[in-house]
């Protein structure tokens, strides 16, 4: 089958290159074209490159050896010519031209030689009077229209070379009866022999008129239809606009289903398309509104336009992976459709393809695409995201609802496309789906890996941007899922976030979280214990609800609300210890099941809180616990010498107190240690003079107080013992900062700055600090600290220096030089700051120009003879990028 359809339309290309396309809408009325050019009188004229023409006498000949133009719409020379009766066309001319004859009314008779070969689009259309057809034997292409309502012709015999008869070619030929049709012809168009005896005899007939095992017309077939499989093709508009049909089967035997051939056929709830199809093409299914189902053959190709537009009852579509092309508005206005499957296999989706699917809620890019064309998921309203994979490249404009949240790699046309429409963007990288916050940090979207003991980066690799919070139902019903660890960093755990993770054992919150939200853990029948963080204030509703196996929880002492059901349906812990801290306890919060509440569940708190409230209220035992709080704080504690031991200690009251100590010496971070006791004792090296000191008291609930922080140390030597550094800002107008860190007692601080050029000054800056906004005036300003103990006795600090990147700063010019007499060297020094600096000196003597010398270096000197006697000299300081250089000024060397 496809062999023929090959051969036709290779006949179509060889004859007609780029033939006019078929307007849109040609089947559903009657195509009349008026000529608008007035009346067309020439008796003589050319019609193709080598041909001629005569009207004589109602007679029209054409003569000569080639191709006759094929007109456009009105420029035909016989176009609507009412005085042409018969025409001859000579031997030599190879075709009849689209819109030649369009529209000769008079015409009865036309002589075409054999060495036509094609007749094309609109030739003789409305020639009401022609009676007299012979179409030459050597003829294998017949255009669309090319006879269309020719009324008084009353038979025709197409010869056997025919293989292509175009759409609508004899339509509303209403007297013609007999019509021989030859065996080659594989491609017949829509309507070919519409509004003729000859097909209405046809349907008389069989209501399936099939020429050449072609399905050509099925119009008036009532009913349900098994297709026979002697038929090979259906032709376009076969079954066009047939409501009755309620039902067909389409056999194996079938490659092609044509244009428009079951277009408004509204009787059709479903239909199959059989493997052996391979091509579908334009508008095959439009219209079809009671479609609801659609199983699309496993080796189909090519989906043709508007294909099923319109089928506003179809709910689900498979686009197989054999096909490769989809059309324009194929899909589009299936209001119903709800999820599109397309094939792995197509690199475009093409213009309006899903246009008005307003109930289409999920839909998969393949990774092949390349291109969405315009409005290809326009008004898709109900399409609340879709993941657009990096592999496209190009999206025309509307493609996607304003509304639709766009999935996309960073850098993607995607995203330039989102933030062009104004879409919310969800980034997707290896393993997440994440989203941008306000604030520069990300939100954890979606789990996407498959990891069951998972660590959670704190930086995602490819956004590189801190993660702060795990978003609503990120690992939502995660089987896999075992065990997590959360960064520090994150600050919020969104609602449903590990809901349903039914094999999580464990879980690592930071204390950075302070937001866990509705069921975040809800219904994780695996967890045994967990610890919230001690910064979280609030436990929402049904965080921890249905965790059957949690048997212990710590509840920190900044929480103040735990709402309804947080803990419901835990039914292996039996007891808790609430903090005093908490003033609001929903219903149901602990101890209750959906069969009731849970036997001899216990509540431990503190007398008059909330805990004990909800204990009466609810029938639970309570058991009362001493209050929690530090009697006697540790104190600072100064010892006489490096190496004395310094000694803390803390009172306290509470149930089941532990203690854990930490520390924190000089430019360190804080540190547990191992007492364990209610002290703590240290030799005070000089590595831990000044070492910070705080005890942590914990009561058998886990809830803690934290001791004021004390420091010990010892008497020390007066002594800078950190100098300022030089300073260097990116750019005038930044701040240089400059501190000294000294010991010793009763210190004070006095801080002196210098300019280019200018005096030492004391600045009013009394710290150990000192900063300044670095003015292009400012480049160069020298700093030192003036150090004083309670004596009166100080100590300067290094002098530094504060510059401007990329600027170079003379900071000490060259002098004149004078020497005693002819021949003694005079020498010249330069001084400047910027980055690995080059020197160029230049000289000019008496009368000369100015000349590079080669001294590199910051130094210069010459033997200062007659000739050189008044020499001037500068010297040029370029830094490491060459385009910043500073000049000296300019001075003299001369002989006294």
């Amino acid at each position: 089958m496809k062999k023929r359809i090959l051969s036709g339309l290779l006949a179509f290309c060889l004859v007609f290159g780029s033939a006019a396309a078929l307007p849109e809408g040609v089947f559903e009325t009657s195509t009349t074209i008026t000529a608008s050019a007035e009346v067309n009188t020439a008796t003589s004229g050319t019609c193709g490159e080598n041909l001629t023409w005569t009207l004589n006498d109602g007679l029209l000949t054409i003569s000569g050896t080639g191709r006759m133009t094929n007109y456009k719409y009105n420029e035909s020379p016989f176009l609507n010519r009412t005085d042409i009766q018969t025409i001859t066309i000579k031997n030599g001319v190879e075709n009849i031209g689209n819109y030649a004859f369009k529209g000769c009314t008079n015409l009865v008779s036309i002589t075409m030689p054999n060495s036509v070969g094609t007749i094309g689009h609109y030739a003789l259309m409305e020639c009401k009077k022609l009676m007299e057809l012979t179409i030459p034997s050597n003829v294998t292409y017949i255009g669309e229209y090319a006879f269309e309502s020719c009324i008084t012709l009353t038979s025709v015999v197409i010869p056997d070379k025919v293989m292509h008869i175009g759409d609508c070619a004899f339509r509303g030929c209403i007297n013609l009866v007999d019509i021989t049709i030859p065996s080659k012809a594989s491609i017949i168009g829509g309507n070919a022999f519409a509004a003729t005896k000859w097909l209405e005899k046809k349907r008389e007939e069989n209501p399936l008129v099939v020429v050449n095992d072609i399905l050509i017309d099925a119009q008036t077939y009532e009913g349900i239809l098994n297709i026979p499989d002697t038929i090979i093709d259906i032709a376009a508009n076969a079954f066009y606009t047939n409501e009755k049909l309620t039902g067909v089967t389409i056999p194996s035997s079938i490659e092609e289903i044509r244009d428009s051939a079951f277009k408004g056929c509204k009787g059709l709830t479903s239909i199959t398309i059989p493997d052996s199809v391979r091509w579908i093409d334009d508008n095959a299914f439009r219209n079809c509104e009671n479609l609801q189902t659609i199983t699309l053959s496993s080796n189909l190709e090519q989906i043709g336009k508007y294909c099923f537009a319109y089928c506003t009852k179809l709910t689900k579509v498979i686009v197989p992976d054999s096909v490769t092309y989809i059309g324009d508005g194929a899909f589009s206005y299936c209001k119903n459709l709800t999820s599109v499957t397309l094939s792995n296999s197509i690199i475009n989706i093409d213009y309006l393809t899903f246009n008005g699917c307003s109930n289409l809620k999920s839909v998969t890019i393949p990774e092949n695409v390349t291109k969405i064309e315009d409005g290809a998921f326009e008004d898709c309203t109900n399409l609340t995201s879709v993941n657009v994979p990096s592999s496209v490249k190009t999206i025309g404009k509307d493609s996607f609802d304003k509304e639709c949240t766009i999935i996309c790699e960073k850098g993607s046309a995607a995203e330039t496309y989102a933030k062009g429409n104004g879409n919310e963007i969800i980034y997707s990288e290896p393993d997440y789906l994440y989203k941008e916050l306000d604030d520069g940090t990300v939100q954890i979207i979606e789990y996407t890996g498959k990891i069951a003991e998972l660590t959670i980066p704190s930086k995602l690799p490819k956004a590189q941007k801190k993660v702060t919070s795990i978003g609503p139902s990120a690992f939502f019903t995660n089987t896999r899922l075992k065990s997590v660890t959360i960064p520090n960093g994150v600050t919020s755990i969104d609602t449903y976030a590990f809901c349903n993770c039914s094999n999580l054992t464990s879980v690592n919150i930071p204390n950075s979280v302070t937001s866990i939200g509705v069921s975040a853990f809800g219904n994780c029948p695996s967890l045994t214990s967990i610890t919230i963080p001690s910064d979280v204030t609030s436990i929402a509703s049904c965080t921890f609800s249905l965790c059957t196996s949690l048997k212990s929880i710590t509840i920190p002492s900044n929480v103040t609300n735990i709402d309804s059901s947080a803990f419901s349906d835990c039914t292996s812990l039996k007891s808790v210890t609430i903090p005093s801290s908490v003033t609001s306890i929903g219903s149901v919060a602990f101890g209750y099941t959906s069969g009731g509440k849970v036997d001899d569940f216990t509540i431990k708190a503190l007398k008059g809180t909330a805990a004990e409230q909800y204990a009466t209220d609810n029938g639970f035992a309570f058991e009362a616990l001493a209050e929690l709080k530090i009697t006697k704080q540790p104190t600072n504690v100064t010892v006489a010498k490096a190496g004395d031991t310094a000694s803390f200690s803390v009172t306290s009251t509470g149930n089941g107190l532990k203690y854990e100590w930490y520390v924190k010496d000089p430019g360190g971070n804080w540190t547990k240690t191992g007492a364990t006791s209610n002290k703590y004792s240290v030799s005070i090296t000089a590595a831990r003079n000044g070492r910070q000191v705080f005890c942590k008291v914990i009561d058998s609930s886990g809830a803690f107080v934290k001791s004021n922080i004390v420091t010990a140390k010892y008497v020390e030597k007066f002594a800078i013992t950190k100098q300022p550094t030089n300073v260097v800002v990116t750019k005038a107008g930044n701040t240089a900062s400059f501190s000294v860190t000294a010991t010793g007692v009763g210190l004070k601080y006095e801080w002196y700055i210098k300019d280019i050029g200018g005096s030492w000054t004391k600045v009013g800056s009394t710290s150990n600090k000192y900063s300044v906004a670095l003015k292009d005036a400012r480049n160069g300003r020298q700093v030192f600290c003036k150090v004083i103990d309670s004596t009166g006795a100080f100590l300067k600090s290094d002098i530094v220096t504060a510059t401007i990147k990329g600027t170079v700063v003379i900071t000490k010019q060259p002098t004149n030089v004078t020497v005693s007499k002819a021949g003694n060297t005079a020498s010249f020094t330069v001084t400047a700051l910027g980055s690995n600096l080059k020197y160029e000196w230049y000289i000019k003597d008496p009368g000369g120009k100015w000349t590079k010398t080669g001294a590199t270096s910051n130094k210069y000197s010459v033997s200062v003879t007659a000739a050189r006697n008044g020499r001037q000299v500068f010297c040029k300081v370029i830094d490491s990028s060459t385009k910043n250089f500073a000049k000296s000024n300019t001075v003299t060397a001369k002989i006294k």
